[in-house]
């Protein structure tokens, strides 16, 4: 029999950062001390804040990160990876991530993991819409094929420019939930 798997792909447009940032460290440890696999691929601002966090509600982070159950990744530094010359390559998208996601899975006393990634957003400050869209859309393609939850995250600064309705549409229709505070 196999596994069954469940995939939610989430959208969380937030205003306020400190208070996005303490509604997710508070959903992330409980997926933590529930015995799911965690993987952050954020700024550095933010992985310091959410570590922080995870401090104040007795995480011990630590332990996690060394048995490969918590794995924290630059945003950046990820893309970059990522990226060709024509954009986000699917390739270099499953090795970097679907690899990463089998580890931690395995490492994690239940199979699912629970990923929050910022490089859309890092994408959408650089003002490049449809690699937005085309990462939403890797990451739905990834979620038919793994036992995981992802959370991405936008500040609402980012669609306050001149044509950013359709890709805020876009970026809604990939999601299967759309939170904003």
């Amino acid at each position: 029999m196999g596994v069954s798997r469940t995939f939610i792909h989430e959208v969380d447009f937030y205003s306020d950062d400190r208070a996005f940032l303490q509604r997710l460290s508070h959903k992330l440890a409980a997926d933590l001390r529930a015995g799911r696999g965690v993987i952050l691929v954020t700024t550095e601002r933010h992985r310091a804040a959410l570590t922080r966090d995870f401090q104040s509600l007795g995480l011990d982070i630590e332990t996690a990160r060394n048995i490969g159950r918590y794995v924290c990744l630059d945003a950046g530094e990820t893309l970059r990876e990522m990226a060709g010359d024509a954009g986000i390559v699917a390739d270099r998208f499953k090795r970097a991530v679907g690899a990463l996601i089998n580890e931690v899975s395995h490492r994690s006393p239940d199979p699912s993991v629970s990923v929050f990634g910022e490089i859309v957003a890092l994408l959408l400050a650089e003002g490049k819409s449809s690699e937005v869209v085309r990462l939403e859309q890797l990451w739905n393609e990834m979620g038919m094929e793994r036992n995981v939850s992802v959370c991405c995250a936008y500040p609402t600064s980012l669609f306050r420019v001149r044509g950013s309705d359709e890709t805020f549409l876009q970026v809604c229709r990939e999601h299967s939930a759309v939170y904003s505070h």
